[in-house]
């Protein structure tokens, strides 16, 4: 997995000021950079200076985002409070920034709003029907106004792995491939996806999200029934190994 940009490999020159979500070194590089903005807040000589410095942007309103948004401003008023003089939590500023209209689009509609109103409370600007433009290491340009801030953050998503096209197949939306109740892949015997990379369609007719507990749980099930299937078990294969890429592959 990469991290996507509407579609798209995230560019390098974008990935410097808005690291991922996805890696070790990502979540300590963003908490360097929150603790490295307050820090400088601190020292700011200017109102506008302390502002910039103390917006962080988070990009991207699915569960990644969301839960990010929160954190930060529930964390970040924390620590301000206790380990900042010359700083007070209501200068903090959090902004989610979402391109659709709503946040956590693959929720239903009601979850949706109780989550914006959440993070409302705590403090959290929920911007939806906003598309972020650019990004530099000062800011980002959401819907045509730049916005400066001292941390930015990329939540949007990731690019799934180009299985699809190792089978010669299309996929659907995000390049994700159709599977049956089985996880079996449409049009294939014995061939099988999960997680990410599969779009099985849930009860509310539309593709279950790409989320950790999702892949978990198909994970513990396809590997139940593959122990239990005959040509599998009985033919003497075994399954391959897994193999951790790496995101440069």
């Amino acid at each position: 997995m990469v991290p996507a940009l509407y579609g798209t490999a995230l560019s390098d020159e974008w990935q410097a000021p808005a690291p991922g979500l996805k890696t070790i070194h990502e979540a300590r590089e963003i908490r360097h950079r929150l603790l490295l903005a307050f820090e400088k807040a601190e020292r700011a000589d200017s109102p506008a200076e302390k502002q910039a410095l103390l917006t962080s942007i988070i990009i991207g309103g699915g569960p990644s985002g969301v839960e990010m948004a929160g954190a930060i401003s529930e964390l970040g008023r924390f620590m301000i409070s206790k380990d900042f003089r010359d700083l007070q939590p209501d200068h903090l500023r959090v902004l989610l920034v979402e391109a659709g209209p709503r946040i956590l689009a693959a929720f239903p509609k009601h979850l949706s709003a109780c989550a914006t109103r959440y993070l409302e409370k705590i403090g959290v600007e929920v911007r939806t029907g906003s598309r972020v433009v650019e990004i530099t290491k000062d800011g980002a340009n959401i819907g045509g106004t730049f916005v400066s801030a001292g941390s930015i953050i990329w939540g949007a998503g990731v690019k799934v792995s180009p299985a699809h096209r190792w089978l010669g197949l299309s996929g659907t939306a995000g390049n994700r491939i159709p599977v049956d109740d089985q996880l079996r892949v449409h049009g294939f015997e014995d061939v099988y996806a999960f997680g990410d990379t599969a779009a099985l369609i849930g009860t509310d007719e539309k593709p279950l999200p790409a989320l950790a507990q999702v892949a978990k749980q198909q994970g513990i099930y396809l590997g139940r029934q593959l122990r239990k299937k005959p040509s599998i078990r009985g033919s003497g294969l075994r399954l391959p190994q897994q193999r951790q890429y790496s995101r440069s592959q």
